[in-house]
């Protein structure tokens, strides 16, 4: 489906792209930081259902939804889902998705205060650099060598001292510890989960930047 000149001034107006999602289905959709997690935006037709084209204009009435089949963290998508109680979204008899229906004019703006509050839940780490402090979340296990076993490091507090070529960060426990003391008391995270060493970036996803 080609995009008309109006389509695409929507799309830039509300920071939007143009999404297909395969079988002839286009949508408007907008990202979160949590990967393959996006909403995507279609109008309504008659029959309440989304139509699964671009919406024509910013006045009609749209589905936002948002499928949180993709996570495989059980655990993150329950707080997803909380935030959409807070907003009064729906989730269908608690199926993982929430969804809510406006017109793009209204909706844009709940569905960026809904994506911020989600983005908090998952630390970007792309956009991590020296002397960030973060804080690990609950069940968060870090792997020590020599021998390779995990050890429980949740709610510790760390910052962040270097980089290994954008592939590990290491971070720097406050209180010691001693399966770290060979390390300098020093995690070594993987940050793209493609190299044998180091601890699982998803850990340090659920970590959240604090202000000390």
């Amino acid at each position: 489906m080609k995009i008309t000149e109006k389509q695409q001034n929507m799309l830039n107006k509300y920071e939007l792209y143009g999404f297909h999602s395969g079988g002839g289905c286009m949508h408007f959709a907008y990202d979160t930081n949590i990967d393959e997690l996006q909403w995507l935006i279609n109008d309504i037709e008659g029959d309440n259902e989304p139509s699964l084209r671009y919406p024509k204009n910013e006045n009609q009435v749209c589905v936002f939804g948002l499928d949180l089949n993709y996570l495989d963290n059980q655990n993150l998508t329950n707080s997803i889902l909380k935030i959409g109680e807070k907003y009064k979204t729906d989730n269908d008899n608690d199926a993982d998705w929430i969804h809510f229906q406006d017109t793009l004019k209204n909706g844009v703006a709940k569905m960026k205060a809904i994506t911020e509050e989600i983005n908090n839940l998952w630390l970007d780490v792309t956009k991590l650099k020296i002397g960030d402090r973060v804080q690990f979340a609950d069940d968060t296990w870090a792997i020590c060598d020599a021998p390779t076993f995990e050890t429980d490091v949740s709610n510790q507090k760390g910052t962040v001292v270097t980089f290994d070529d954008d592939t590990f960060v290491w971070i720097k426990l406050d209180i010691p510890n001693e399966e770290f003391e060979y390390w300098d008391n020093q995690i070594q995270f993987n940050l793209t989960n493609e190299q044998e060493s180091g601890t699982s970036v998803d850990y340090l996803k659920k970590a959240k930047l604090i202000q000390e």
